[in-house]
């Protein structure tokens, strides 16, 4: 079910450092499966996948596998962490 996400601006840059663009990132969570967690309360986890540019060859993409977490505010959600960016490889700690 389609979901207002709200991506605040530490998370867009994170997204920004791994080549994603926040207008792929943003309706593949609106429109993927949550499913809540225990840690911390009332927060939801989703797992999308996204066609990601390589950093050296911009042309050629590869599939990124990613875990979002989400909290609920006010009418939709907002995402408060993503795994699987591999910023590292990036040169980003």
């Amino acid at each position: 079910m389609p979901r207002d996400v709200q991506v605040p601006e530490p998370i867009r840059e994170q997204l920004r450092l791994a080549l994603i663009r926040l207008d792929d990132f943003r309706p593949a969570v609106e429109g993927a499966e949550l499913s809540s967690v225990s840690k911390p309360p009332g927060c939801f986890h989703t797992r999308i996948q996204l066609a990601v540019p390589r950093p050296l060859d911009p042309e050629v993409a590869e599939m990124r596998e990613l875990d979002v977490y989400l909290r609920p505010v006010d009418d939709g959600y907002e995402v408060f962490s993503i795994r699987g960016l591999n910023l590292e490889e990036l040169g980003e700690d």
